[in-house]
């Protein structure tokens, strides 16, 4: 939502990969999200791999609800977009590709890593010379993990594309599980974004309601 609203963004593309639910799930959730944001309807949308490299999918519905958009009721309007037909990487790789010969992108990755490790794997001259930097939701490094006592969600669920992305050399931010911990809203700030009081019988999903203080 802050990508397609903050006009110092100029939102290219975006993929889904699957990780807080199938696949199939994320992009309907990504889709109804997009057009619930007022994006714009030629904003392409690409689904990407189904599965970590090499772990088993662990999915996690009592987090993210099972429509990975924690069970939201009302739900958001069913989209009339839908994904542009190309799988993630190719999407990736291909709006690299259209850069000019000035511009550079800088990826800003919220999920596990899937997606950009095998685009890096296929085409790593094309990261170091249009990428300027990777922007990561991801890792843990003081303070524990959310998935495992010392592993974060987002690294953990596939961290053979997590090491391929972070020894690649590529310019990376990361926003680590430490950085979410110390985020307090008040209750004010909550019913200012439509939360609704649970003290009243209201809320129907354990989320930021629960978190006010």
């Amino acid at each position: 939502v802050l990508a397609v609203r903050a006009p110092q963004l100029d939102l290219r593309a975006v993929t889904c990969v699957a990780g807080n639910g199938p696949i199939d799930t994320v992009v309907d959730a990504t889709l109804r999200v997009l057009e619930a944001a007022g994006a714009a309807p030629e904003l392409p949308v690409g689904a990407g791999f189904d599965r970590p490299l090499v772990e088993p999918v662990h999915f996690a519905p009592v987090i993210h609800g099972e429509d990975c958009l924690g069970d939201l009721t009302p739900k958001l309007p069913t989209p009339t977009r839908v994904a542009c037909g190309k799988h993630a990487t190719q999407l990736i790789i291909e709006t690299l590709e259209r850069l000019g010969k000035s511009e550079k992108l800088t990826i800003i990755a919220l999920a596990p890593l899937t997606n950009l490790a095998v685009a890096i794997r296929l085409r790593p001259d094309l990261f170091r010379s249009n990428v300027e930097k990777i922007v990561w939701m991801g890792g843990a490094v003081m303070r524990g993990g959310n998935y495992r006592p010392w592993a974060e969600a987002n690294a953990a669920y596939d961290p053979e594309a997590t090491h391929i992305v972070l020894s690649s050399g590529v310019p990376l931010m990361m926003y680590p599980w430490d950085a979410y911990l110390d985020v307090e809203f008040s209750r004010a700030e909550l019913e200012l974004l439509g939360a609704q009081d649970p003290s009243e019988g209201a809320c129907t999903h354990g989320g930021p309601e629960l978190c006010a203080r």
